[in-house]
């Protein structure tokens, strides 16, 4: 789960241009209100991973985002959150 986190710092930080200080500067952020995770077959230690993310949605006052996470060797699925 940790990944799919920091993972979404670095899409928002892409897609938005947000960054933690923007946060602590206004007093204002981010609130996770689900998650969905589909683990499809096991991580091994030590696999490069890589993870993109996808703005499936935007509403009012929230957005989707959906996650793939590949092993970067191979390229097959790991997981997928959204």
């Amino acid at each position: 789960m940790a990944m799919f986190v920091d993972a979404s710092y670095h899409f928002l930080n892409r897609v938005l241009a947000w960054s933690g200080k923007d946060s602590q500067k206004n007093n204002i952020g981010w609130a996770d209100v689900k998650h969905t995770i589909e683990y499809l077959i096991e991580v091994r230690s030590g696999q490069l991973l890589d993870i993109t993310g996808v703005l499936t949605r935007v509403g009012g006052k929230s957005m989707t985002v959906s996650y793939d996470m590949r092993v970067r060797a191979n390229k097959s699925i790991k997981e997928a959150t959204n």
